[in-house]
């Protein structure tokens, strides 16, 4: 396994703070590192810069459905990102916060 150093990443966000790419990386690496404390940060920070739909598993109008299809051709392994989080906050005992997403995924999303 390649060693990447957290300062790669801790620069790539400073050169690059709302590219997604960045943090689903870094939190892929902490993941299989098993460092998932550190993997939940990049994962929560991947979110908080995606569009309120990657929660939407289904859509009420042709808009919302539209939004939600072209999310998810751009980010096709966004589901991975999903389960490793769950995961991540399984092994960290936050219960809670796999509730919180397992709800957002059964509500519409909103704009």
């Amino acid at each position: 396994q390649l060693e990447i150093p957290s300062e790669n990443f801790q620069k790539a966000s400073e050169l690059a703070p709302n590219f997604t790419t960045v943090y689903k990386k870094w939190g892929d690496y902490h993941y299989q590192e098993n460092n998932y404390s550190k993997a939940i940060i990049a994962y929560e920070k991947l979110l908080d810069l995606s569009p309120p739909y990657w929660q939407s598993t289904y859509a009420t109008d042709f808009k919302k459905s539209e939004q939600v299809r072209i999310f998810r051709k751009n980010h096709p392994d966004f589901t991975i990102v999903i389960q490793n989080l769950l995961d991540s906050y399984k092994h960290t005992d936050q219960t809670k916060k796999i509730n919180n997403i397992l709800s957002k995924l059964k509500e519409p999303a909103s704009d």
